[in-house]
């Protein structure tokens, strides 16, 4: 029995993951661009101040902390939401793919790169390379959206990968509880 509960824990796991893997595949498809959608990452500035500062009443900063994260990982050392890195400019996301993802999937999402910050992911953000192709200069819009669609088509291969992995996932964990019911 404790078997299948751990089984079933696990499932409902690959399942959010699906749904917040998706979800940050329409944020990087469903963004536009403009001259007033980008904020600086000021020195103490942090993803929630931020997400916060720009929110609409109707999102929780849960939520649009994820958009903005979803739009701009490159902006994070090591892809954690704790690692915002100051001088980046972040491209803002719209409310309307903020609020695909409810207050509980992106307090999820929360959780989990809390969880792997704790394991010492915060170690290792002094080494950190800044890569240059990351940073968009302020004099270019057109080189920014330049930059930001290729940062969308690398997101694009990886989501695409990390779907059919979780999708492979999921049918071995289904195939666990029919055997285990059996």
């Amino acid at each position: 029995m404790a078997k299948r509960a751990i089984i079933m824990n696990k499932l409902r796991t690959v399942n959010n993951v699906l749904h917040i893997v998706t979800f940050i595949a329409l944020i990087g498809v469903s963004w536009t661009c403009s001259a007033a959608s980008f904020v600086n990452v000021e020195p103490g500035d942090s993803l929630s101040i931020i997400a916060a500062r720009h929110k609409s009443e109707a999102l929780s900063i849960e939520q649009y902390a994820i958009a903005i994260y979803g739009a701009n990982s490159a902006a994070f050392a090591y892809r954690n939401v704790n690692s915002l890195r100051a001088g980046a400019k972040l491209v803002m996301p719209d409310y309307q793919s903020a609020a695909l993802l409810s207050t509980q999937q992106a307090m999820a999402v929360i959780q989990d790169h809390n969880t792997e910050w704790g394991k010492g992911v915060r170690r290792r953000v002094g080494e950190a390379k800044v890569n240059t192709e990351d940073q968009v200069p302020k004099e270019s819009v057109s080189h920014q959206s330049s930059l930001i669609q290729k940062q969308i088509q690398a997101l694009k291969i990886e989501i695409q990968g990390a779907i059919k992995d979780i999708e492979g996932s999921q049918k071995v964990l289904q195939k666990n509880i029919v055997e285990e019911q059996n």
